[in-house]
């Protein structure tokens, strides 16, 4: 009896879809590329709109014909505030955006914040040495324990041993 013969299936991937599948709301078209936009939810009780707005120095963008718009969504009239699915969408300048992520919304915070205490942090080499200086896994008689000074005068001790 004659064995049967195998054919080769077909490959057929899906269609590739949005990552994020509400993005269509949120994705942008007529974007000014001297702006930077964020969508902000509006009944958020901490970070919203108004802090946004006050603290942030971000505005709420308005429709004009021409204009930055959702890719999907109503279809707008002049002058009416861009909102899509609970959210407002809102700009600064890039300078301003920029602004703050360096130095963050109060000025001291940011990334150069971030980068001072870094450079704070005992991360070099001379550091990790000084770090690791008072730990030993022999004891002087050549017994192997694992020893760690924690403060002045104090020894936390884990024996290794098989028993």
């Amino acid at each position: 009896m004659a064995a049967a013969k195998k054919t080769a299936s077909v490959r057929k991937d899906p269609r590739p879809k949005p990552v994020n599948s509400g993005s269509p709301y949120f994705d942008l078209v007529n974007e000014d590329p001297s702006v930077k936009y964020t969508w902000v939810y509006k009944a958020a009780p901490e970070m919203g709109v108004d802090y946004y707005r006050d603290a942030m120095g971000y505005e709420p963008v308005q429709f004009t014909p021409g204009g930055v718009k959702p890719r999907v969504g109503k279809i707008l009239e002049q002058g009416q505030y861009i909102e899509s699915m609970g959210h407002i969408l809102m700009f600064c300048s890039k300078e301003r955006a920029k602004e703050i992520e360096e130095t963050g919304v109060d000025g001291q915070s940011g990334q150069q914040y971030a980068d001072l205490i870094e450079r704070k942090m005992r991360n070099s080499q001379k550091g990790i040495a000084d770090l690791s200086r008072n730990i030993s896994f022999r004891s002087a008689q050549g017994g192997e324990y694992f020893s760690l000074e924690a403060e002045r005068g104090s020894i936390a001790m884990a024996d290794t041993g098989a028993d």
